[in-house]
């Protein structure tokens, strides 16, 4: 209920034009997990074609110290379960 993250980084591709009004679906898993951060991988597609791909790094971030911590077991287990094979 109450994760600290930080953005780290994120970086889009646009592969086809995405039109305004009609039907997307983004697509959304996790790529990688480290030992305190892990990458979202994330995918738009519109009329059966992939128009852009994206991935965010997240940061488990420990406001106190200002300093990245390690993500919790609970949470790496949850996490392995959304793996997936980013394109």
């Amino acid at each position: 209920a109450n994760w600290p993250l930080i953005l780290a980084s994120y970086k889009i591709d646009f592969l086809k034009q995405i039109f305004y009004g009609k039907a997307v679906t983004v697509k959304t898993g996790i790529s990688r997990i480290g030992n305190s951060s892990f990458v979202v991988y994330q995918e738009v597609w519109q009329d059966g074609q992939q128009c852009a791909s994206g991935q965010t790094t997240m940061v488990h971030f420990d406001y106190a110290s200002q300093a990245s911590a390690a993500i919790p077991d609970a949470v790496r287990t949850q996490l392995q379960t959304l793996l997936v094979e980013a394109a």
